[in-house]
This record gives structure tokens, C-alpha cells and sequence, in this order.
């Protein structure tokens, strides 16, 4: 397990030209973001969430979001809310409306993603994710 301190020793190292955190919380995030912010490497925070496409009898995938300013960062913290004080504890993605992912870069991991599911565990068809952002965005 990584320290704080040791996060910045690795970016101060001289061969780090950006740092890319994910973490399953927030709770580290005021900490190392203040830390980031005396250095000369840029931080790029993300949080990774269980989500469903829509109905709670879906297996829940992970996605990462990625705020891409201080907007950003409010909304993550409001799908990290959101996710963990709902029934399931899953963050549902057709809930959300159209524009609140404006702000935030979302990333797919393998290992416990909708990619992952579909691939080995036949859990939804790759579409249903590709519909969802389309449908977010037009």
C-alpha cells in the first residue's frame, strides 16, 4: 500500500509526466489532491463505481469516472452518493440525466466491466453501453 508521500516521490521521480489515481472512495482524494497541487506533475483522479445498465437484477460492472475540472469533481461525488446509498449499492445508469456526465471522462476497466461481463459471463451485449452514452450525449 502506497503512502501520499510516496505517490509524490514517484511523480517527482522525473520520468512521471502525469499520474492517473483510482480508487473505490473518495476518501483519499482531498489529501493526495492537495499534495498534487505543490508539484509540477499533474493528477488525474478517478473513482470506480459498480453500475447497472438499468434494472437491479443485472449483475453490477464497474465503470471509472474522471472528472475533467472542479464541476467534475462535485459530479463524481454525486454518483459516488448516489451509488452507495442505493438499495443494491450500484449506481444505475439510465437514473442519470441527460448532460450530468458533461464533466466527466469515464473509463472502462476490463476486470469487472461491462467488456469483462459480456465477454465471459455473457451478462449484457456491448451495445447496451454504447446506447447509453449515445443517448446521454445527443
Amino acid at each position: 500500500m502506497l503512502r501520499v508521500e510516496d505517490l509524490v516521490d514517484i511523480a517527482q521521480s522525473g520520468d512521471v509526466k502525469k499520474m492517473i489515481l483510482v480508487e473505490d472512495n473518495f476518501y483519499g482524494f482531498r489529501v493526495i489532491n492537495k499534495a498534487f497541487l505543490h508539484i509540477e506533475v499533474p493528477m488525474v483522479y478517478g473513482v470506480k463505481l459498480p453500475v447497472v445498465q438499468s434494472s437491479i437484477t443485472e449483475k453490477p460492472s464497474k465503470l471509472i469516472f474522471f472528472p475533467k475540472n472542479n464541476k467534475g469533481v462535485a459530479v463524481a461525488r454525486n454518483l459516488y452518493t448516489k451509488c452507495f446509498t442505493s438499495v443494491g449499492e450500484y449506481l444505475n445508469m439510465s437514473d442519470l440525466g441527460k448532460g450530468e456526465l458533461d464533466d466527466i471522462s469515464i473509463g472502462v476497466p476490463f476486470y469487472d466491466s461491462y467488456v469483462f461481463n459480456n465477454i465471459f459471463h455473457f451478462n449484457f451485449f456491448f451495445k447496451s453501453l454504447i446506447e447509453i452514452f449515445c443517448n446521454m450525449w445527443v
